[in-house]
C-alpha cells in the first residue's frame, strides 16, 4: 500500500513562520510536522510515501532524504507552482499506482472533490460568484419588489378586503397605513436591494413583508396534513392556496440575508477590506433561527415558535460561555 502527503501548500495561515521554512518542516516538540506522519503512517504498516512540494520544495527533501531514517521509501512529486488538491494527486497518480489494486491512502480529506478541481479551478469561480450570484439575486428581487409597490402607488388599496387575514401585528393596523407601508417599503427598498445597501435589512424587511403576503392572500384557509398543503405550492389557486412564487422569493431572499450584498455592492464599498472574523460558537445561529423562523409562526406556529425557541436556546448557550470565560 501507498500513502500520498500533501505538503505543497504556501502555509499562508502561519505566516511570517513559513516565509522562510516550508509548513510541513514547523517544528511542533521534537518532530516536525510532516514528520508526525511519516511515523504514524510507518506504524500502521504503510511505507512507500509519495511527498508533493512546491514552496521551498528543496527544503523538505533536504530534511527527509529518501526516508531511510524512518523506515519508509519516499518519493517526491515537485509542482514548480502548486497545483491545489485536484492538480497535485493527478500529477502524482503514475507514482501512487501499484500495478494491482490500486490502493491510494491520501493524507487528506478532501479526495472526493480533489478529481473534479484542477489547478485550483473552483477557486477561481467562487471569486467570481461572490461578485456575480449575489448581483444577479438582487437585481431580479429588486424588480419584482418594485413593480409590485409601483402597481400599490396607482393602483386602489384592495387590503380592506382581506380584513382579518393579516398576522399580528399588522391585524391591529388600519388597511390604508398597511398599504401605505407596503407601497413605499417595496419601492425605496427595491432600490437599495439594487445598489446593495443596507442589503441584510432590507432582505429582511422583505423576508416579514413576503411571509406577510402569504399569510393574508395565498396560504389555505383550511388544510389537513403536509400533502394537501403541499397542493397549494401552485401558481392558481386551486382551493388550496397559490404560494408558490412567494416561496420561491423567500429562497432567494435567504442568502442575502445570510450572506450580504457580496462583493459588487455599495455595503462592501461602504466595509472596504475589514470583515468582523466569524465563529462557530451559536451567536449567529441563534440571532438567525430567531429571526428568520419567528414570522413563519404566522403560517406554521410549530415551526416558527419551535425554531425560534430553539434560536434562544443556542444564544442563551453562548452568552452563558462567554460569561463563564469572562
Amino acid at each position: 500500500m501507498r500513502a500520498m502527503i500533501l505538503a505543497a501548500g504556501r502555509g499562508e495561515r502561519m505566516r511570517p513562520l513559513t516565509d522562510h521554512t516550508p509548513k510541513p518542516l514547523l517544528r511542533v516538540g521534537p518532530h516536525t510536522l510532516i514528520e508526525y506522519h511519516i511515523r504514524a503512517l510507518a506504524q500502521a504498516g504503510i511505507h512507500e510515501l509519495i511527498i508533493n512540494h512546491a514552496h521551498l520544495g528543496a527544503q523538505i527533501e533536504q530534511a527527509l532524504g529518501d526516508g531511510r531514517r524512518f523506515g519508509v521509501h519516499i518519493r517526491y512529486s515537485p509542482e514548480g507552482e502548486a497545483l491545489e488538491t485536484g492538480g497535485g494527486i493527478l500529477q502524482a497518480l503514475p507514482l501512487l499506482e501499484t500495478g494491482a489494486a490500486d490502493h491510494y491512502a491520501l493524507d487528506d480529506a478532501r479526495i472526493a472533490l480533489a478529481c473534479a478541481s484542477h489547478a485550483g479551478q473552483t477557486e477561481h469561480t467562487d471569486a467570481v460568484g461572490r461578485w456575480l450570484s449575489p448581483l444577479a439575486l438582487r437585481t431580479l428581487l429588486a424588480w419584482e419588489f418594485f413593480e409590485s409597490g409601483r402597481e400599490k402607488l396607482g393602483g386602489q388599496n384592495w387590503f380592506a378586503d382581506l380584513e382579518g387575514r393579516f398576522p399580528f401585528p399588522f391585524s391591529t393596523l388600519p388597511a390604508s397605513l398597511n398599504w401605505q407601508l407596503a407601497t413605499w417599503l417595496e419601492l425605496v427598498g427595491a432600490v437599495m436591494l439594487l445598489l446593495g445597501l443596507a442589503t441584510r435589512s432590507v432582505a429582511y424587511v422583505f423576508w416579514v413583508l413576503t411571509i406577510v403576503a402569504i399569510a393574508a392572500v395565498h396560504w389555505p384557509d383550511q388544510w389537513n396534513g403536509l400533502g394537501e398543503l403541499w397542493q397549494g405550492y401552485a401558481i392558481t389557486d386551486q382551493g388550496y392556496g397559490n404560494f408558490k412564487l412567494p416561496l420561491l422569493f423567500l429562497a432567494m431572499l435567504l442568502p442575502l440575508i445570510l450572506n450580504g450584498g457580496g462583493a459588487l455592492s455599495v455595503d462592501r464599498l461602504l466595509a472596504g477590506s475589514q470583515h468582523a472574523p466569524v465563529g462557530n460558537d451559536g451567536l449567529g445561529w441563534g440571532v438567525s433561527l430567531i429571526a428568520l423562523l419567528l414570522p413563519v409562526a404566522a403560517l406554521l406556529p410549530g415551526v416558527g415558535f419551535g425554531g425560534a425557541l430553539l434560536g434562544g436556546v443556542l444564544l442563551l448557550g453562548y452568552l452563558l460561555r462567554r460569561r463563564r470565560s469572562a
